[in-house]
């Protein structure tokens, strides 16, 4: 037969043996939080570094075409003004720099 001591011993002993599966459950669970969470997190990084990547080449294809697009508006008003230089050699007006005033004095002459 067994005795009363034996018996809380035996109790006590599986209590505390039960007690330590239960906190290393506890613990392997937290641990398999935690570990997705990190996982998570580095997911989050990756896309974020991957979509900062994809900004920083938009933004420099965007620079680029500007730019490219400033460089023949350049292109565009120096030709015009060097079409224009061209011209005024050309033309006679009668009179000062208006043309409007050569012409009332060609008029007037003739």
């Amino acid at each position: 037969m067994m005795n009363i001591s034996d018996y809380n011993k035996n109790a006590q002993k599986a209590v505390s043996q039960g007690m330590e599966t239960f906190f290393n459950w506890q613990k392997q669970a937290l641990e398999n939080t935690l570990t997705m969470v990190e996982e998570g997190i580095a997911v989050q990084e990756k896309n974020l570094n991957e979509t900062r990547k994809q900004y920083q080449d938009w933004e420099q294809n965007m620079n680029r075409e500007l730019n490219s697009q400033k460089e023949q508006y350049k292109s565009m008003v120096q030709s015009d003004r060097a079409g224009r230089k061209a011209l005024r050699g050309k033309h006679r007006w009668y009179g000062g720099e208006n043309p409007r005033d050569g012409w009332k004095q060609h008029r007037a002459q003739h």
